[in-house]
């Protein structure tokens, strides 16, 4: 009896597209950690993450509405001319994604704890 070969026995799983893939140096094998250095790395991690989206969505929001204004400005001074449809879109919009990334970073910082 002949053994066949596994098609998945050459594959690399440390290389994608001939790059070589390490895990990162500063994070260690968390499989190796027992399960409560597990949580605890994890709960960092998330807060870390938090952290970041809280700045960036901090950052884009005024930045977004100031371009906004700018361009409800600049069509009420004349300055350049956008329809109604366009403008009523914009507003729209920008209300939608404010709103929304407001919404993403206040339920990472106060997770509904119900289950």
């Amino acid at each position: 009896m002949t053994k066949q070969k596994d098609s998945f026995s050459g594959l690399d799983l440390r290389s994608e597209n001939g790059v070589h893939i390490s895990p990162d140096s500063n994070l260690g094998d968390i499989d190796d950690k027992n399960l409560s250095e597990q949580i605890r790395e994890r709960y960092s991690q998330d807060t870390q993450f938090r952290k970041h989206l809280a700045r960036w969505v901090m950052w884009i929001i005024p930045i977004w509405l100031f371009i906004v204004i700018a361009i409800l400005v600049f069509c009420g001074i004349g300055l350049f001319s956008l329809g109604p449809e366009i403008l009523i879109a914009l507003l729209a919009t920008t209300t939608i994604n404010v709103l929304g990334l407001a919404n993403i970073v206040l339920k990472g910082i106060f997770p509904n704890r119900k289950k």
